[in-house]
């Protein structure tokens, strides 16, 4: 909205009938003006994240998004001159389950409440770094980074979909009770489900230490992608396989978030079609050959489902018919589709985020099918 309303008096001194280069560079330098372009700096926006269910995982960064323990990321807030001592003894005492005394109220006080709403009780807190964003675009992306960085943690995890329930940022809400009643015969207490789990998995610190080495090529591929969300231009090395990655990590993200089976199939399988270039099932099942090593014909399930046929089920069946208003099963029980669909979506994903961290020559998604 402010970009456009920045245009109408700039245009509006602009002489219709003079040289169009010379008009727009009036227009291009009025309109930086009026948006204060050369005044826009780094930011970092910080969110209270529920991550692990142990509190003892030391800082770690993929690309520009950081997470930390929220007494870590206090101390550098701190060391950094954005919460001044006095908040901080406050805030941590908070924390620690003991009310401190009545504050005067001032700026400082204002922010110490900030800090307490934003972080809330979540023990981490995740951080991401932007360069040269509008505030409003600048918060908008960095919480879709913020969102596929925990999607690229979900993969550690061979069911990314229920790691992700305990991998919440607060800024998305956390965990809440769903309650429904069930009138029959008589009245029955249908109990609750929790929307999102309070916490993510336990992880050893070791088996962490490992995941991380083992994740190192995605880790930094995925950094990669989120470098290039936030960038302001777009611009980069290798802009077109990025770009690919970056919508199937997001896909993927929606697909394992969605509380449809049904739509989780056809996230998972955008998804799929986002790593292959959007080259359909014919270009999914290449991918799998490629990436996998596993032919079309290879037996999969035990009911004798083929690759060939699992893809058709998920692409065909589940993505076209539904994005296309002709899925005539919508009173199908899709939770075993969409689970074979993430397992296939996950294996994809991780293999194409591996070789194209490890492999700078890859620029285009078409060479992940060779």
């Amino acid at each position: 909205m402010k970009v456009r309303s920045a245009f109408g008096p700039v245009l509006a001194r602009i002489d219709l009938d003079g040289e169009a280069s010379h008009s727009a560079a009036l227009i291009l330098d009025g309109v930086n003006e009026a948006l204060n372009v050369d005044q826009l700096r780094d930011v970092e926006y910080s969110v209270g994240c529920t991550l692990f269910s142990n509190r003892d995982v030391p800082q770690f960064a993929i690309g520009p998004v950081t997470f930390e323990p929220r007494l870590q990321w206090l101390e550098r807030r701190v060391q950094e001159n954005h919460i001044s001592p006095v908040s901080s003894r406050r805030i941590v005492r908070t924390w620690d389950g003991r009310q401190p005394r009545p504050r005067k109220s001032s700026i400082d006080s204002a922010r110490e409440q900030d800090v307490l709403r934003v972080v809330g009780g979540c023990p981490y807190v995740c951080s991401i770094s932007t360069t040269a964003l509008a505030p409003e675009f600048g918060r908008e992306k960095a919480m879709v980074a913020a969102r596929l960085a925990l999607a690229a943690i979900s993969l550690a995890w061979e069911d990314p979909s229920d790691a992700l329930r305990g991998l919440n940022l607060a800024y998305d809400g956390l965990s809440h009770r769903q309650r429904v009643l069930t009138f029959g015969e008589e009245l029955y207490l249908a109990g609750f489900r929790h929307s999102r789990l309070p916490h993510g998995p336990y992880i050893p610190l070791d088996e962490w230490s490992k995941l991380l080495s083992a994740f190192s090529n995605s880790f930094s591929c995925v950094g990669e992608v989120l470098e290039h969300v936030l960038s302001a231009t777009g611009n980069g090395p290798r802009p077109r396989i990025v770009e690919s990655l970056a919508l199937a990590l997001w896909w993927f993200h929606e697909g394992c978030r969605s509380e449809s089976p049904m739509f989780s199939v056809v996230q998972f399988a955008a998804c799929l079609d986002a790593l292959s270039g959007g080259k359909k099932e014919a270009g999914i099942l290449k991918l799998v050959r490629a990436r996998l090593g596993i032919a079309e014909s290879k037996v999969i399930n035990k009911d004798g489902t083929t690759v060939k046929q699992l893809v058709s089920r998920i692409y065909g069946e589940g993505r076209s018919r539904t994005v296309h208003g002709t899925n005539k099963k919508l009173a199908h029980d899709w939770s075993t589709a969409a689970f074979n669909a993430q397992q296939l979506a996950r294996a994809c994903l991780i293999a194409c985020l591996e070789q194209t961290g490890s492999d700078k020559s890859i620029k285009e998604p078409v060479m992940l099918q060779g």
